[in-house]
């Protein structure tokens, strides 16, 4: 770089952090509240609270104060964000009468309000259970009972906040400028622009660590803060770069996306109460220009990142040896891996006996045992599989046996497909350790063993789902098995099982179908037509099979079904719009009202769950089944007059499963709780009596064994599954892009209908195949060469 583009170059640096500095220093007020008491003896508690201009709950402080003589509550709450925050206090547990004689409201070290008698009460917006007077210049309260409630709202105004959006956004614009910059010279070897790498390093790792470190919602720490900074810096300098024709494009790409999702989670607000949380207790918050100053500097943080990984795992990869098996040589090995598994399973059948059975077990209970009639709300095929294990183990001795066949079923099921991926992976070129340290994960893991005797269908549909990947990995990879005649059949079977055991497997299947047209066309010139011929037609025939069997036949059969399962999310953003008031034209109004009555919106809508609604009691599910067409033509019209709403609806209802903001989901331990162990107690439970067979053995059966346990965020796995389709593509493997469809469908049809933010059970698969995504990752790191 010549010496003019050089002082251009360091003065930008500068520039953009003073101004950075200073817009940190503006863009907050300093708050700070004095409450006088008067003359009292008693003791009693004053909390504060936060609100925004959206009547959203943002934070909480609480004080413990002795109200004796001229008491003071004092509040020294820091920095406040939003120009139109307000506060409420409450001083509550106080029995006798007490006075208070005034506030005083501090920002940023200036009095903007002293109030005290008429003028204190006159900003009182709200009293509960108090009776008060002003007397000789003090308020007087009369509490008639042991909680009263004062609420002061006054908006808190910093003057220096619309100072603090320019100068983010003149940081912002010129860093954009300087990373064009880098983009032009990152990779370039011109040796008289190494001061400007460094300094452009610097820079990203100084201030883009602390951003990353803020919107993944990490506790702040100086020692955090500098190891990741010196991190990013060591990972800029390195000179290895990858040699692969698109994977800078790529990066690129997946950055992009990602710091978008980082943004988009960042905002999302919660305090984890999903199920019943209200509007007030889940909701985005406002966007700012610090949020594109911050993705300014996330892009270049995760392409660095980005570049450590392909980096570190090639390294890792060098002595790794892929063998090409595609069939079970060894059955022995693989049976005593599934029995390794499933016997490690059978302490919990014991203690749960004879199974776990919750809201949904019963739901299908009622129809195996002729309580209701057939529908296809949970899968009829699934529901029929029950009533045949209750059948025998009634006809043996009672319900309770016929639940435990059940469940011995789905272990062995589920623990041969386990089984099988162990050995798959070791077949494929894992060491025997590894091997065995999969086998532990799979056999000791609490999370996989009470999913396996759980009566769910997530079970049998996930594991069915695990070994369909390994077997299209195997088609894939390997002319030899398209001569195995058993391919087609064992193809078939796990297809049938996806369609018929979980309503969204035909989605999925549909998708893999999608997939291996759209390789057939990207490779046509290569010979791969004939070889995906027979698969893509078979699929074509079994999915149109599914839908008339699912469709027509069912209606015939009198075996209802229920859209809303399939429009969940759908359904919850137009209910988004009528609960905060949107934008609608007549004939919206009136749909929804048919729905449910436009008054109850407000008190219904669930912004992180549909079950809310969909089972209120006053919810119109016959006209909803019978208006289908209209439904779709309500929500589009809702959609073009408030897209923002519909975003953020959408975002409130499926954020578990792609922002990873929110750590605390990696220590979610709720994943069977979530059913509600008590229906099998306060519901008919057609005779099923939970027993614990190991009590005698052992009295903390139930610590030993727990019904809770946690596992990786599902968030991380979705953007893991991204990571590997952008290095697939940029490596031109479309073929191992065949073998992740299956898992890109599961989590596409989670980001379209799930019915719930955030439940493991869902995407259960996912869990299942998480050893095969790190090996076909590190495939990807292997084949050929992967950095100069």
């Amino acid at each position: 770089m010549k010496n003019g583009r050089k002082r251009i170059f360091y003065l930008g640096c500068i520039i953009v952090i003073l101004l950075y500095v200073v817009s940190n220093l503006t863009k907050g007020v300093s708050v700070y509240i004095r409450l006088y008491y008067g003359e009292t003896h008693q003791e009693g508690r004053a909390q504060l609270f936060f609100w925004n201009s959206e009547e959203q709950l943002s934070e909480e402080k609480s004080s413990i104060v002795t109200l004796n003589g001229n008491s003071v509550v004092e509040f020294n709450i820091g920095r406040i964000n939003d120009r139109d925050m307000h506060f409420r206090v409450d001083p509550i547990d106080l029995q006798e009468d007490f006075s208070v004689e005034g506030m005083e409201l501090y920002c940023s070290g200036q009095k903007i309000l002293d109030l005290s008698g008429q003028a204190f009460m006159n900003e009182v917006s709200e009293i509960f259970d108090c009776d008060w007077y002003v007397e000789g210049g003090r308020t007087y309260f009369s509490p008639s009972n042991t909680d009263p409630r004062m609420t002061i709202s006054i908006p808190i105004n910093n003057p220096y906040k619309r100072i603090s959006d320019i100068l983010y956004f003149l940081a912002a614009i010129l860093f954009m400028m300087l990373e064009i910059i880098f983009m032009i010279y990152i990779y370039s070897n011109e040796k008289d622009c190494k001061w400007e790498k460094f300094c452009g390093g610097l820079l990203i790792s100084i201030i883009g660590s602390r951003v990353f470190l803020e919107y993944l919602r990490i506790p702040f720490y100086g020692l955090g803060w500098i190891t990741l900074a010196g991190v990013i810096f060591y990972i800029y300098n390195m000179n290895k770069e990858p040699n692969w024709a698109g994977v800078k494009v790529g990066s690129i790409f997946y950055a992009l996306i990602f710091s978008l999702g980082l943004v988009m989670g960042y905002h999302i607000q919660t305090n984890f109460n999903l199920y019943f949380g209200t509007k007030l207790e889940n909701y985005i918050s406002k966007y700012s220009v610090e949020d594109v100053w911050a993705f300014s500097f996330l892009v270049p943080v995760v392409l660095i990142l980005l570049k450590g990984i392909i980096h570190l795992v090639g390294k890792q990869t060098t002595h790794f040896k892929r063998i090409q098996d595609v069939e079970i040589k060894n059955r022995r090995i693989w049976l005593m891996v599934s029995a390794i598994i499933f016997i490690a399973w059978l302490p919990y059948l014991m203690t749960y006996y004879p199974g776990m059975i919750l809201g949904d077990s019963l739901n299908s209970i009622y129809q195996a045992v002729g309580q209701v009639g057939w529908n296809n709300h949970h899968p009829l095929a699934y529901s029929f599989f029950i009533k045949i294990c209750l059948d025998i183990g009634t006809a043996i001795k009672d319900i309770n046996l016929g639940c435990c066949i059940y469940t011995l079923i789905q272990m062995g099921y589920v623990s041969c497909c386990l089984g099988y991926a162990v050995y798959w992976l070791w077949c494929k070129g894992i060491p025997k350790k590894m091997a065995c340290i999969l086998t532990g994960f799979y056999a000791f893991s609490p999370f996989f063993a009470l999913n396996g005797i759980v009566m769910w269908k997530d079970p049998i549909f996930s594991a069915s789902i695990c070994v369909w990947t390994l077997i299209i990995f195997d088609f894939m990879t390997s002319h030899e098995i398209l001569l195995d005649r058993k391919f087609y059949l064992k193809n078939l079977f796990f297809i049938l099982v996806i369609c018929f055991v979980r309503n969204n497997g035909i989605y999925i299947v549909a998708f893999v179908e999608l997939v291996l047209i759209l390789t057939m066309i990207l490779k046509r010139k290569e010979g791969i037509i004939k070889k995906l011929k027979k698969p893509i037609t078979g699929m074509g025939i079994v999915i149109l099979m599914v839908l008339i069997i699912t469709g027509p036949l069912y209606n015939k059969l009198g075996v209802s079904g229920e859209p809303v399962e399939s429009i969940g999310i759908f359904l919850n953003q137009m209910a988004s719009v009528a609960a905060y008031d949107g934008n609608m034209n007549e004939n919206d109004r009136e749909f929804m009202d048919n729905l449910l009555p436009l008054d109850r919106y407000a008190e219904v809508y669930r912004p992180c769950v549909v079950d809310r609604l969909k089972w209120d009691a006053e919810f119109n599910q016959t006209y909803l089944n019978e208006h289908i067409d209209k439904f779709w033509k309500t929500y589009f019209s809702m959609l073009i007059k408030n897209p923002m709403r519909y975003i953020q609806a959408w975002e409130l209802n499926t954020f578990g499963y792609w922002a990873v903001n929110f750590w605390e989901l990696n220590f979610n331990r709720q994943n069977i709780t979530a059913g509600d162990l008590t229906c099998i107690y306060t519901w008919d439970n057609c005779g099923i009596v939970p027993k614990n067979f190991l009590y005698g053995w052992s009295e903390n059966a139930e610590e030993t064994f727990p019904l809770d346990d946690a596992m990786l965020a599902l968030s991380y796995i979705s953007w893991f599954i991204l990571l590997c389709y952008v290095f697939l593509i940029a490596r031109k493997k479309m073929a191992y892009g065949v073998v992740l469809a299956p898992s890109a469908g599961l989590v596409i049809t989670l980001l379209i209908g799930t019915p719930h933010a955030y439940w493991q059970r869902y995407g259960l698969a996912c869990y299942y195949l998480l050893p095969i995504y790190v090996f076909l990752f590190i495939l990807l790191m292997h084949e050929d060469d992967v950095s100069q």
